[in-house]
């Protein structure tokens, strides 16, 4: 968990520390899939970090296979899961049309519609951004 935490923190620094943390992809998306619950939110908050505004960066957390296990938090994570999922999903997708189909083919429109029916404020917020 603490590494997980540590990723996270790093993924938000500059493009030159992001760089970095984007050697651990794998890893992250592996926590992602079999973490505790924190190490699964710090996975997906980690990889929405890198993602962010960066179509590289997207385009390889999508071909590390992040997509399934996000989606798959959606449909039967924690709260903070759901609502971290659909982040590092939200920020997957910014302005990159290959994985808005991507996500739409891994089944994450109906997760989405339901935690923007049930979710959190932000949850509900990232839901209605990936819609």
């Amino acid at each position: 968990e603490v590494a997980a935490g540590a990723l996270k923190n790093l993924a938000e620094g500059d493009k030159k520390t992001k760089m970095v943390v984007m050697q651990a992809v794998e890893s992250l998306v592996g926590l992602a899939t079999s973490g505790t619950d924190e190490c699964k939110r710090y996975a997906c908050q980690a990889l929405g970090n890198l993602a962010c505004y960066d179509e590289g960066n997207q385009m390889a957390i999508e071909l590390a296979g992040a997509v399934e296990p996000l989606v798959s938090l959606l449909r039967s994570g924690t709260a903070a899961n759901k609502q971290a999922a659909a982040e590092a999903l939200e920020d997957l997708a910014l302005d990159n049309h290959n994985n808005q189909w991507a996500i739409a083919q891994a089944g994450a429109v109906d997760p989405l519609v339901a935690l923007l029916k049930n979710g959190t404020d932000s949850g509900k917020e990232a839901a209605a951004g990936l819609l």
